[in-house]
């Protein structure tokens, strides 16, 4: 299974990357099967225990 990781939703688009949005596009048109890992943390900043190690 394809794991595609994105912002999550836009303003009236299932993403705001053009980069996610032409890979979902892609998968859907090829068949292929995928998860949509929205909202993955990737935009939070860092804790400072994280920054410390």
């Amino acid at each position: 299974m394809i794991k595609l990781y994105g912002f999550g939703p836009g303003v009236e688009q299932p993403d705001p990357s053009p980069f996610v949005m032409k890979v979902m596009i892609l998968l859907r048109m090829a068949g292929l099967p995928f998860e949509d890992r929205r909202h993955c943390g990737c935009l939070q900043r860092p804790t400072r225990e994280a920054a410390l190690h």
